[in-house]
Order: structure tokens, then sequence, then C-alpha cells
């Protein structure tokens, strides 16, 4: 099966999206012929192969109206053509990966069978047309059922909606020694709480940030890791928290971690199943998130993560708290959320995905 991976912005190898969209192709091309199309980016080869998967790059270097229509949909259908005139191939699946509808409009240029998978919210939300004109597309896939009733609400209709978890590389992210780990990288005998990713006003780092006062009052032995892609403010505390901007082995911090506190305000800009809680799971590090509908739809309080609540600092302090004062919990819920993640293994999801082509193209 030859299969067309479509995706707005694939490059820095830090990005969730980069990761989980590279970690199903090379999944699926172990029996079938997957490429990735993405749009031209500085600094990024137009063509490379990674992991034996052929990426392409394409649109003007222009980037503002009308250039950026033309590279956000026509750059794609004219690459469609040359790659399949080139390699003298026809792609069986065209497979459209992105946050709002408005670039998954390229698929109604296409004859092949269509799937657009909404892997998080926009920013922006987008006008109801655009939503409703995606009826077009042959499946629509989501990773939760509130996203799901959130597109069926836009006007899509309820039978072309499939879930579809989104995946996690298990072979990469792994329980390991943490007491190994804290000897290597200097934090013996500490309590280490890692935040990692972005610091956008929803992934609520600022919330976690003055949860550190609070945690510290009656826990010295802690230190706080913020590991950051970029860091735009100055971050005080020296002696309780070390800010990271560098490349790290990001699958280590995560494993050496006590708790991995995630306070989302929303999952907006955030994928539906967040790569970092399944990342977490996965290492076996205890996991300390907000009451989301979402999240509460993949994952339970106290049985898998502990859940504190939304846009509240001091019951984020006390959840981070409880947890490290309770070692039989912290045991229960890192062997049952390392359970739970087994259901987005790469490997499974990639057999999901494929069940779908397959009915597609008999």
């Amino acid at each position: 099966m030859n299969i067309a991976f479509l995706v707005d912005a694939f490059g820095n190898r830090k990005e969730s999206t980069t990761i989980t969209i590279l970690d199903l192709a090379k999944e699926l091309s172990k029996d079938n012929r997957v490429f990735i199309i993405s749009e031209r980016r500085k600094g990024f080869r137009d063509c490379e192969s990674f992991n034996g998967i052929k990426i392409f790059r394409v649109g003007l270097k222009i980037k503002r109206f009308p250039f950026s229509i033309y590279n956000k949909i026509f750059a794609y259908v004219f690459a469609i053509k040359n790659i399949e005139k080139k390699y003298k191939t026809k792609f069986d699946i065209i497979h459209n990966f992105s946050a709002s509808p408005l670039p998954a409009l390229r698929l109604l240029f296409f004859k092949n069978k269509k799937i657009q998978t909404f892997k998080s919210y926009p920013r922006r939300d987008s006008s109801r047309i655009f939503y409703k004109a995606l009826n077009k597309v042959d499946i629509i896939t989501v990773a939760t059922n509130v996203f799901k009733k959130r597109l069926i609400r836009k006007g899509i209709r309820e039978d072309k909606i499939k879930i579809v978890h989104s995946n996690i590389n298990m072979e990469r992210f792994k329980p390991r020694d943490k007491e190994e780990l804290k000897r290597k990288y200097g934090f013996k005998g500490k309590k280490v709480i890692l935040y990692y990713g972005n610091e956008y006003r929803e992934k609520g780092i600022d919330i976690l940030y003055r949860a550190i006062n609070e945690v510290v009052k009656k826990r010295k032995d802690v230190i706080f890791i913020f590991a950051l892609r970029h860091k735009t403010r100055k971050y005080g505390n020296e002696k309780f928290l070390r800010v990271i901007t560098e490349d790290i082995k990001i699958e280590e911090y995560v494993a050496m971690a006590d708790l991995v506190v995630l306070p989302y305000l929303s999952l907006k800009s955030t994928e539906n199943n967040p790569s970092c809680l399944l990342e977490a799971m996965a290492c076996k590090s205890v996991v300390v998130t907000t009451e989301l509908e979402e999240l509460k739809e993949i994952v339970r309080d106290k049985k898998e993560v502990m859940m504190a609540k939304r846009n509240d600092f001091k019951d984020l302090a006390e959840k981070i708290l409880f947890v490290l004062e309770n070692k039989d919990l912290r045991k229960r819920l890192v062997e049952n959320a390392y359970r739970k993640v087994k259901e987005f293994d790469v490997r499974k999801i990639a057999k999901d995905f494929l069940k779908i082509y397959n009915k597609l193209i008999t």
C-alpha cells in the first residue's frame, strides 16, 4: 500500500507532532510505502530520508497572503502528483494531519481515498463552513469522544468520525533505574518533579511555578526541573528549580522523574492524548495533571494519575505533596498507568489505522 502523510509543519524532532507522526510512519512502513509531505521550513532540507521514510518539504518561501494559501493547499496537491509521477506509483491513501480544518481542505482536491486526523484543537477557531466541507473526506479521526462531539456540533456527520488514539513509542520511553539516573545528572537524594514542553499559558506552567513555594514549605528534598523548548522569561527560586533549554535525552529525564506535572488549563495546541502524559506513564513516572474532560476520558483520577483542580496552584501543590508522601499510592498509580498506556503503543495504533485503510480500499 502507498500512503502519503500530509503535515503542516514537520521538522523539529523535539516537537510531539513530528515525533508521533514519524513513529507512526516508521511502523506502517514495515509493510507499506510511506511518504511525508510538509510545508517548506527554513533550516530544513526540501528532500531527505529519515529512518527510511522519504520527507518532502514544499511551497514558496514567500509566506504572506495569498502565497500562504498556495503553500497550505495547492503546493501539496502538486507535490503528490509529482511524487506519483517520479516514483511511477499511485497513492492508495492520502492521510492529512492538522489542528485546523483549513489545511484539511487540500484533501478535497484528491480523488484518492482520504483521511483527516485532528490531533489537537486549533489555536483559533474556524468557520463552520470549513468543517462541513470535510464531510467529503472518507474518514475523520480524533483521539477522544469529547473532540468527536465538538466536530459534530461543527457540522461534521457522526458516521464520518472514528476514535483513534495518538501513539507513543514504548521502545524509546520505558522504565529505567531512577536512582542511577539521578546520580548521572546530579540529583542524588532528591525527589525530582519534572515539567517539560512549552511555556504557552494553556500548558499551565505559571500555575506550577506558583505551586513551587507551597511545596517547598513542607518538602526541602525536592528539585523542580522545567525542560523547555524555548525560554522567554526569567525564573527565580534557583535553590529548588532548574530550567533547561538545551538538547537533552528527554526520555531519560522523564524516566528519572518521581513526578511529571502537567497542569493544563486546556488542551488547546496540545494533542488530545498528550504525548507528555503518555510518555510519563510509559516510563513509570507518576503523573499529576488537571481535571479536564478529555483527560478523564483516557485516565482516571487516583487510579492512573492524580488530578488537581484546573488553574488552582494551591490544590496542585497539595496533590504533589500528597503523592510524594504516599509510597503505596505512587506504586499503584505507576503500575495502573503502565498497563493503561499499552493501549497507545504505536504498534497498536498503526494496526488501527491499517484497518481503516484496508476497509477504504477494498
